[in-house]
């Protein structure tokens, strides 16, 4: 009979073997790569999605590394960078053709319209469901609560069609999210 106190390990899959000097590397290369993604958010609306995916990638690499203060502060920053652009890319959608800015610590200002962002198909549901978990998981609130409250009807318009399963779920936790009266039904 197995005992009760005992505590279960779990081990990572992969488990890259990095020296001291490969580490250093890759810190190189996401710093460089952090200060470029400065440069880049101007340059066009849809760097906003590709530099949150890039963020996310970065942080996965982190985990790799040994842990340390300024390695968590540095994926702590990327993950919220991530969150406001996400939910900033949703939010033009919203509202198309009035300019928008966002103002990233440590950014450049940006404005930008959301014309044609729905033919773009980044204005799914498993990009909404990628862009609020990541909000979630930094707590931050404003854009938890901008992609709370996207209509579920944009998102059907988009380029990118999905299953109703999809929509049914975003529906979810929008739903939880808003704490509204019908959100036990939708379950």
């Amino acid at each position: 009979m197995p005992e009760k106190n005992k505590k279960n390990h779990v081990e990572r899959k992969a488990e890259p073997h990095l020296t001291l000097n490969d580490v250093a590397d890759y810190q190189m290369y996401i710093n460089e790569d952090l200060d470029e993604r400065k440069e880049l958010i101007v340059i066009r609306r849809e760097n906003l999605v590709a530099l949150s995916d890039d963020a996310s990638e970065q942080v996965r690499w982190y985990t790799c590394f040994p842990s340390a203060i300024e390695t968590e502060k540095i994926g702590t920053l990327c993950l919220y960078e991530a969150s406001l652009m996400r939910a900033f890319y949703h939010q033009l959608a919203i509202k198309p053709s009035e300019p928008q800015r966002i103002q990233l610590p440590d950014y450049p200002e940006v404005t930008w319209k959301g014309e044609g962002i729905l033919k773009t198909g980044f204005i799914c549901p498993s990009m909404w469901l990628d862009a609020y978990f990541t909000s979630v998981i930094v707590r931050d609130k404003p854009s938890m609560d901008v992609l709370a409250n996207f209509p579920i009807s944009l998102m059907r318009q988009s380029s990118t069609k999905a299953g109703e399963l999809s929509y049914m779920l975003v529906d979810v936790i929008q739903s939880f999210h808003n704490r509204t009266s019908d959100y036990p039904d939708k379950l």
